[in-house]
C-alpha cells in the first residue's frame, strides 16, 4: 500500500501511462507494485508503521563515480547525486523522498579517470540528459564537494546546471510558505536555495529555466531500525555533505511533476463529499445552534455536505467556555456537554444526513490537561504518577506520548479520522515537540502520525464496513505535505487584496504537489478598524472562487473586530438578496459539479498532475502565460480554465474587467456562464456582472454533472432528487452530460467513481468504475447528433445498476426528434427519451431513464440548426451572455422615474425569449437580428437628448454594451 495512504517507506516502481482520451487507461495507469519483503514493527495500538526496502534504489540505476559519489538514475529527467565523504550512503526514506525504486530509465556511462559520463535516454529512445562528473577538478567550496565539478545537461534544449555556478531553482515558478496568518496582500512566493530542511519555505519544482535542485541532505528520515519513528537526531547526511536531486526537464512540466510524485509519494485522496459545500465558523455552536445552521440551509435551498467544528467544541482550562481567549485552545479534549448535552445523539443527527464524520479542531500545543477524563488512564499509559495534575507537555517525537495521546483521543471523540491541526505557529512559541523545527520538522511529522493512525479507524458507509479516508488540515509543512491533505491557508484578512493573491498561492503550490488546499472564504478576520468590513461584493466573489476551489469553505473568527463591534457575517441569507442569490447559485452548481470535480481528482491521483494548476503546465507550453497579469488563472481539472474576478466592480456600470490568456486548442474555448466562444493563444480583455465569472470550457467537452439538489432530506422527493444535505457522498443515480460545442464536430467526456470514502484506490486499479461519452455532428449540415455512453468499466458495489442519462446541450436550437436504445449491432433495445428547450439559455435537455449501466447507450437527435452556426457560437456576443444584461438594463430604465423616452424598441428586444418559446421556428431568424436590435435600443437610450435615463444607467449601457458616447453601434 503506498506511501502517504498506508505508513510505507517506499512506494512503488511507477507506469507512466497516462490519462488521454477516454477514461479507460485511467485503470492502467496506477502504479504497479515491486514492493519488496516488509517489515513492521508496533508503536503504539493505533500507530502501526510499516516499510518496505523500496527507499533504496533498484541497482540497476546506481552509478558509482568514484568511492565517494553515487548518481542513481531515477527517471528520464532526474538524477540524483550524492556526495558521501567517506560516510555510507542513504538508503533511508527522508520526509520528503520516500521512494527510490522507480522504474529505471535506459541509460550509459563512461567512467574515464578524469570525466564520469553518464547519457540517460526517454522512452523514443532519445538522448534526454547528460550528466558529467569531472572527478579531479577542484572544488570551489569546502562543505559542497560537487561544487564546479558536476554539470547536468538537457540534452535537446541545450539547458545545463553547473553545481555552484548556477542557481539550483533559477527561474523558479513558485512554491508555497508555512501559512498566512495575518496576511491582506500579496507576499513572496519564492524561497530559492532548494534547501529541503525548511519546512516553512520551499519552491516548487516548475521552473521557466526547464530545471530545479533539490538538496535533501539536512532532511529528517524514517528509520527503519526504530520501526519506522522519525530519527530526529541523525539527519539524512552531515551538513557538510550533499544529496541533490536534479529535474532537467525543459519544458515538459508534466514529466517534472510525474518524477517528483514518482520518489515523494502519490497526491493522497481525499474523500468525495469534500468536493461539495461545507460550513466552518469559529463560534461558540450549540447542539441546537449548529442543527438551526443546518437546517438554514435547507430552508434556502443552499446544498451542505460538511461540518467544520472550531476549538469550542471541546471543554477549557477551566470548564467553561466564556473564559479568556487564551485557554480556548487549552488540551482537554471531552465534548463541552454544556453545549453538546448528548454528544452521541448529535453524532446520529449528522451520521444521517450524510456529514459525519466532522472535522474537529484541536490545538496539541497547549498539551494534555488533568481535567481530561481519562486523565488517570493516560497517566498510566505514560507510565506517570496517578496523583500528578500538572499539564503533560506534547510531544510528538516521543512514541510513549503519542501512543497515550492517540489513545485518549479516541477514547474522548469517538469516531471521527478528520482531524485540523491548528497549531499555530513555531516560531511563535506553539510547538509540539522539545526539538527546534530547524533540526526536527514536528509538523509533517505530527500530519503523518494523525493521517496514519486515523487509517484504522473503521466506519459504516452505505451498509459496508470500510476503512474510511482520513483528512488532516494544517499548514504547509515541507516538501512531502502533499500526502496528507488538506493544506490550511491560514487566518487571513478580509481584503480584495488577499482574495487577489489567494489563486496564485494555491496555484504555485501545485507546483509542489499541493493541490488540495481549503481557505477561509471571505477572509477569517477584519483587519484594523478601518479595513473593510462585511462587504456584500467582496464576500460574493470570494464564494465565486470558493466554486472553482479545491474545498467550499468559509471560516470567519467569532470575535468583533472593527468599532462599534462589527461581527464577521458568513451566513448567506443575511446578504442582500441579488448578492445572496448569486451566492446560492454558486453552491448549487458546486454540488451538482461533484461528479466532474472527483472525476478530474481521481485523474490528479492516476496521473500525478494537480487538478488545480497553472495555465502554464500543460502542453504547448506557452511562455505568454507566465505573465504577471495572467498568474491567476488556472486549470480546474483537464477541461476548465478559471480567470477568477477578484477586483471590485466599477460604479456605475457595475461591471469588472479582467485580463485572460486562454491556451491554445484546436477548437472554440466556451463561456461556461454566457455561451460565448473564444479562440485560444490570444490576449483578451473581459468584462463581468455581478452574475458572471470567468470560467472557460474546453470546446467538445462533455462535462459529467448531476441533478440540482431542491428536496429537503428525508422527503420523498429525494427519491428522484439529490438531498440538499450530505448528498456530494453518494454516487449519483442520475448522471448530467452538459455538452460543449464550442465549433467541434467530435467531442468526449469521462467519468471516474468508487464508493469515494474507502481506501481501496491505493492498491487495486480494478477499484474504481470508469464510463465514458462522445458525440458527434454528422450528415451534411451537421445537424444530427450522435450521442453515446459506454457501459461502465470495472463496475463497483457502489455502480448503480442503471441510470438516468441526462444531455444538457448548450448554445443549440430546438431538436426535432430524439431516439435512444441500448446494445449494439442486432441486440439493440429502444427505449423511451424526451427532450426540452430552453429558449433563454438556449439549451436543450434530452433525457433518457432507466438505462443499465452494463449496457451501450445510443442516442440520436436531429436538431433544427447545426450548433456550428455563427450565431450560436460565433466572435459576437451569444444570445445568453447579452439577455441577462439587457434584462437588467431594462429593469433599471422600468425604475427610473426620470426616464420619459419610450422603451418600444427595448422591449421589443426583451420579448425574444417569448417569442422563440411560442414559435421555436422563428429562433434563428430572431438570433440573426438579435445582436442589431439590441445594438439600436441600446444606442438610442445612451445617446438620447430628451426623455434620458439617468447618467448612471447610460454610463451602465455604455460600458456593459461597449457603446461610445455618440456611436450609433457597438462591439461587446
Amino acid at each position: 500500500i503506498l506511501w502517504g495512504a498506508r505508513v510505507v517507506s517506499g512506494m512503488m516502481s511507477t507506469s507512466w501511462t497516462g490519462f488521454i482520451g477516454p477514461l479507460w487507461p485511467l485503470l492502467m495507469a496506477f502504479y504497479s507494485f515491486s514492493v519488496g519483503t516488509s517489515q513492521s514493527q508496533d508503536v503504539g495500538e493505533h500507530i502501526k508503521i510499516t516499510y518496505s526496502p523500496d527507499p533504496s534504489p533498484s541497482p540497476d540505476a546506481v552509478v558509482w563515480c568514484d568511492a565517494n559519489t553515487r548518481f542513481t538514475i531515477l527517471s528520464p529527467v532526474l538524477v540524483r547525486a550524492e556526495y558521501c565523504g567517506g560516510y555510507l550512503s542513504e538508503d533511508r526514506a527522508t520526509f520528503s523522498f520516500v521512494n527510490r525504486r522507480t522504474q529505471v530509465p535506459k541509460f550509459t556511462k563512461s567512467n574515464a579517470s578524469n570525466l564520469c559520463t553518464i547519457t540517460v535516454y526517454n522512452s523514443d529512445e532519445k538522448v534526454s540528459v547528460i550528466v558529467r562528473y569531472n572527478k579531479t577538478a577542484p572544488s570551489k567550496k569546502a562543505t559542497a564537494p560537487l561544487y564546479y565539478r558536476l554539470t547536468v545537461q538537457h540534452a535537446a534544449s541545450g539547458i545545463t546546471y553547473t553545481d555552484g555556478n548556477t542557481s539550483p531553482m533559477n527561474g523558479t515558478l513558485g512554491g508555497t510558505v508555512y501559512q498566512l496568518n495575518g496576511v491582506d496582500q500579496a507576499i513572496p512566493l519564492i524561497c530559492g536555495n532548494g534547501d529541503l530542511s525548511s519546512a516553512t519555505c520551499v519552491d516548487g519544482v516548475l521552473s521557466s529555466s526547464g530545471y530545479a535542485v533539490y538538496n535533501d541532505g539536512k532532511n529528517n528520515v524514517f528509520d527503519p531500525s526504530t520501526g519506522g519513528w522519525a530519527d530526529s537526531v541523525h539527519k539524512s547526511a552531515p551538513h557538510d555533505e550533499q544529496d541533490l536531486y536534479i529535474f532537467m526537464y525543459d519544458k515538459d512540466y508534466h514529466a517534472a511533476l510525474r518524477s517528483l510524485a514518482s520518489i515523494s509519494g502519490k497526491m493522497a485522496l481525499p474523500p468525495r463529499r469534500f468536493f461539495g459545500v461545507w460550513w466552518s465558523k469559529w463560534e461558540k455552536y450549540s447542539q441546537d445552534g449548529l442543527i438551526e445552521i443546518i437546517e438554514r440551509y435547507q430552508d434556502n435551498l443552499i446544498p451542505l455536505d460538511g461540518i467544520n467544528l472550531d476549538t469550542e467544541w471541546h471543554r477549557n482550562a477551566a470548564g467553561y467556555l466564556d473564559a479568556p481567549q487564551e485557554n480556548f485552545y487549552s488540551g482537554v479534549f471531552d465534548w463541552d456537554t454544556s453545549l453538546y448535552p448528548d454528544p452521541m445523539k448529535m453524532v446520529e443527527y449528522l451520521q444521517t444526513r450524510g456529514m459525519w464524520p466532522v472535522w474537529f479542531d484541536i490545538h496539541q500545543a497547549s498539551g494534555v490537561l488533568a481535567n481530561n477524563s481519562k486523565w488517570k488512564s493516560f497517566l498510566e499509559d505514560l507510565g506517570l504518577p496517578s496523583d500528578q495534575t500538572k499539564t503533560v507537555t506534547c510531544r510528538v517525537e516521543n512514541s510513549t506520548y503519542v501512543h497515550a495521546f492517540f489513545k485518549l483521543l479516541r477514547e474522548q471523540v469517538g469516531g471521527t479520522n478528520y482531524w485540523w491541526l491548528d497549531n499555530g505557529t513555531p516560531d511563535t512559541g506553539d510547538k509540539i515537540s522539545d526539538l527546534p523545527l530547524s533540526d526536527f520538522n514536528s509538523e509533517l511529522w505530527n500530519r503523518f502520525l494523525f493521517f496514519n493512525d486515523s487509517l484504522d479507524l473503521e466506519q459504516f458507509v452505505n451498509g459496508t464496513k470500510v476503512t474510511s479516508r482520513p483528512t488532516v488540515m494544517g499548514p504547509f509543512a515541507g516538501l512531502g505535505t502533499h500526502r496528507y491533505p488538506f493544506v490550511h491557508s491560514g487566518d487571513t484578512i478580509t481584503t480584495w487584496a488577499t482574495l487577489q493573491f489567494l489563486p496564485y498561492y494555491s496555484l504555485t503550490a501545485s507546483n509542489l504537489l499541493v493541490s488540495f488546499i481549503t481557505h477561509d472564504l471571505g477572509g477569517h478576520r477584519f483587519g484594523t478598524v478601518d479595513a473593510i468590513g462585511n462587504n456584500d461584493e467582496l464576500y460574493t466573489r470570494w464564494i465565486q472562487y470558493g466554486l472553482w476551489s479545491a474545498m467550499m469553505r468559509p471560516h470567519p473568527q467569532k470575535f468583533p473586530s472593527r468599532a462599534p463591534g462589527e461581527r464577521i457575517e458568513r451566513r448567506i441569507w443575511e446578504y442582500p438578496y441579488d448578492h445572496f442569490d448569486v451566492m446560492r447559485k454558486a453552491m448549487q452548481l458546486r454540488a451538482r459539479l461533484v461528479p466532474y470535480t472527483y472525476t478530474a481528482v481521481l485523474q490528479a491521483y492516476a496521473n500525478d498532475i494537480p487538478f488545480l494548476r497553472g495555465t502554464y503546465v500543460d502542453p504547448p507550453y506557452d511562455h505568454s502565460l507566465f505573465a504577471t497579469e495572467l498568474q491567476n488563472q488556472y486549470f480546474f481539472g483537464d477541461r476548465f480554465v478559471i480567470i477568477p474576478v477578484v477586483t471590485p466592480m466599477v460604479q456605475p456600470a457595475n461591471i469588472t474587467t479582467m485580463p485572460l490568456y486562454l491556451p491554445a486548442l484546436p477548437h472554440a474555448w466556451v463561456n461556461y456562464f454566457t455561451g460565448k466562444c473564444e479562440q485560444g493563444q490570444q490576449n483578451l480583455t473581459r468584462n463581468f456582472t455581478l452574475a458572471e465569472y470567468g470560467a472557460y470550457v474546453k470546446g467538445g467537452s462533455m462535462i459529467p454533472t448531476t441533478r440540482a439538489r431542491t428536496c429537503r432530506w428525508g422527503t420523498s422527493a429525494c427519491d428522484e432528487t439529490p438531498a440538499l444535505l450530505g448528498a456530494a457522498q453518494d454516487v449519483p443515480t442520475a448522471i448530467v452530460w452538459e455538452t460543449f460545442f464550442g465549433n467541434a464536430t467530435t467531442g468526449s467526456g469521462a467519468l471516474a467513481e468508487d464508493n469515494g470514502n474507502g481506501t481501496e484506490y491505493t492498491g487495486n486499479a480494478a477499484a474504481m468504475a470508469a464510463t465514458n461519452a462522445s458525440y458527434a455532428l454528422v450528415g451534411q449540415a451537421a445537424q444530427t447528433l450522435q450521442l453515446t455512453v459506454s457501459a461502465v468499466a470495472n463496475p463497483q458495489p457502489s455502480t448503480p445498476s442503471t441510470r438516468t442519462y441526462e444531455f444538457l446541450l448548450r448554445n443549440v436550437l430546438t431538436p426535432v426528434s430524439v431516439n435512444a436504445s441500448v446494445g449494439t449491432g442486432q441486440t439493440q433495445n429502444v427505449l423511451t427519451s424526451s427532450f426540452t428547450w430552453d429558449p433563454q439559455t438556449l439549451s436543450a435537455r434530452v433525457v433518457v431513464q432507466s438505462v443499465s449501466t452494463r449496457e451501450y447507450l445510443n442516442v440520436l437527435v436531429q436538431l433544427s440548426a447545426t450548433p456550428l452556426a455563427e450565431v450560436l457560437c460565433g466572435t459576437d456576443a451569444p444570445f445568453p451572455g447579452t439577455y441577462h444584461r439587457v434584462r437588467d438594463i431594462k429593469q433599471a430604465i422600468d425604475e427610473d422615474r426620470r426616464q420619459s423616452l419610450p422603451s418600444m424598441m427595448l422591449n421589443h428586444v426583451d420579448e425574444t425569449v417569448d417569442r422563440m418559446r411560442n414559435s421555436p421556428r422563428t429562433a434563428m431568424g430572431e438570433l440573426q437580428t438579435y445582436a442589431a436590435r439590441v445594438r439600436e435600443a441600446m444606442t438610442l437610450h445612451a445617446n438620447a437628448e430628451k426623455g434620458a435615463p439617468s447618467e448612471d444607467i447610460i454610463d451602465a449601457i455604455r460600458a456593459r454594451f461597449g457603446i461610445a458616447n455618440g456611436s450609433t453601434h457597438h462591439g461587446v
